[in-house]
């Protein structure tokens, strides 16, 4: 090996590497050559030299020769080469097919990025349960089971293994790790994956029991439901506990009530805004004020009244922190951080050939979630978040419009609708909602509190005014 290396070692990702100048662009262009366990490995660098060799000779006729895809990254020149070695006499030869079909509809636009990813993931597991690295080598039989006269892939994907399969995900289940909806799912994935090289003449017949009951996940009858942890939520007395706790340096209680009146999620209020409010002055010298906003999630636009009391102190809040012309700051965040950040930040990233955006709510906002106020409390639970609040409010809907459906509760929610009137023929009236919003803190028993926060926030402006 030389004193001299032609090629470069880049340390971080493990691999040789070898700056050029593309002759059409100009611009210098990095090329990926190959893994390699240390910088003066022999064979590993014969290999990544040869590679070098065939595409400088192809850049002389042509520089766009190499695929894009193979200059991107190291681990796809790995994924290239180890999915050619792995012959399709084996499950992990077909399992490298069957995935690389899915990406080619990625690719075309017939499915999308996420299904590429969950396929995949789900099949890994099954590829673990035919043994842990085994199913990467170039043997031709693969764990074949005794007294089976099949080789190859047929031995590997038949009935015994679907079988096996399902018992094993039955074990999961049983020891909690797995629920039984995603056992479900993981058992499908791998379903399809069979029917696919069945269909694909990977394999010569389908699994004897491949529509058999015996390999459906069945909801178990003798469990008896239990109706109190399905949708979890606080009592009477723990709100009212909650909204006691005086505000210092948030404003935790005007959050806590905003997301009971309009059934709002923390992202909903992270993202409200001034242009969000609308302002009408009463007959009687009072204001009300209805909050129009479309949901992040569904994109539906929902509109709610704000209760007589919470309206003053959202008034009282504005005042004091965007002065009395506040509702000229159309585009102004209501609620921020101490330090006047947003309370959502969005990430974005290029992750597994998509470009992926996450909006997350941010860790020193931690009285989202209520945690703070519950640990003081001793109520702390894995079970109830800041979203049990919109729950809270949907459960108080429905109970004040027991008789009239669930068509309120929808519209409290900002749901999107399912039935063909809604979505294509009836206008929903949003004023028709408001009477019952205006029963919910009767029905939740916090009247004195609200009255309590409005007052509170009333103190807060004249002390500044002052």
């Amino acid at each position: 090996m030389p004193t001299k290396l032609i090629l470069t070692y880049d340390t971080s990702n493990k691999c040789y590497i070898k700056w050029y100048r593309d002759k059409l662009t100009g611009k210098r262009r990095k090329i990926y050559l190959g893994r390699s366990p240390s910088k003066y490995n022999k064979h590993a660098y014969s290999r990544a030299l040869a590679r070098w060799r065939d595409f400088e000779s192809q850049i002389e006729n042509n520089s766009n020769a190499l695929p894009t895809e193979q200059l991107a990254t190291p681990k796809r020149i790995e994924k290239a080469t180890r999915s050619k070695n792995r012959p399709l006499s084996t499950a992990a030869g077909v399992y490298d097919k069957y995935v690389e079909s899915i990406y080619l509809q990625v690719q075309n636009k017939t499915k999308g990025n996420w299904t590429y990813l969950v396929v995949k993931s789900q099949l890994n597991r099954f590829m673990e349960f035919l043994g842990p690295k085994k199913h990467w080598d170039n043997s031709k039989v693969i764990h074949k089971p005794p007294r089976q006269s099949q080789s190859g892939v047929n031995a590997c994907l038949n009935n015994e293994r679907l079988i096996g399969y399902k018992k094993y995900l039955d074990r999961l289940i049983r020891d909690e790790t797995l629920s039984r909806t995603t056992a479900k799912a993981y058992f499908a994935s791998v379903k399809r994956f069979y029917m696919w090289a069945w269909e694909n003449e990977y394999i010569k017949e389908l699994p004897r029991k491949y529509y058999s009951r015996d390999l459906r996940f069945k909801v178990r009858i003798d469990e008896e439901p239990n109706f109190e942890t399905s949708v979890p939520l606080f009592t009477n007395e723990e709100l009212k506990q909650i909204l006691s706790i005086p505000d210092k340096h948030s404003p935790n209680s005007l959050l806590i009530l905003l997301a009971l009146n309009c059934g709002w999620t923390a992202v909903e209020l992270a993202t409200f805004q001034i242009k969000h409010i609308e302002r009408n002055a009463l007959s009687d010298g009072s204001n009300e004020y209805i909050i129009q906003k479309s949901r992040t999630k569904t994109k539906v636009m929902g509109s709610w009244r704000l209760w007589d009391e919470l309206g003053q102190a959202l008034e009282y809040y504005l005042q004091y922190r965007h002065g009395k012309s506040w509702n000229r700051k159309e585009h102004e965040l209501v609620f921020t951080t101490n330090d006047g950040r947003p309370l959502v930040h969005t990430k974005s990233g290029n992750k597994r050939r998509k470009v992926q955006t996450t909006t997350t709510i941010r860790h020193d906002a931690v009285y989202m979630r209520l945690y703070s106020r519950m640990r003081k409390l001793k109520m702390t639970s894995t079970k109830r978040s800041f979203k049990t609040l919109r729950k809270q409010g949907a459960t108080a809907i429905q109970n004040i419009t027991l008789d009239k459906g669930v068509i309120f509760t929808q519209m409290y929610l900002a749901h999107a609708p399912t039935d063909m009137a809604s979505k294509h023929y009836a206008k929903k009236n949003p004023e028709m909602l408001y009477p019952y919003i205006d029963q919910i803190p009767k029905e939740l028993d916090i009247e004195k509190e609200l009255t309590e926060v409005t007052k509170y926030y009333r103190g807060l402006l004249y002390r500044k005014d002052k």
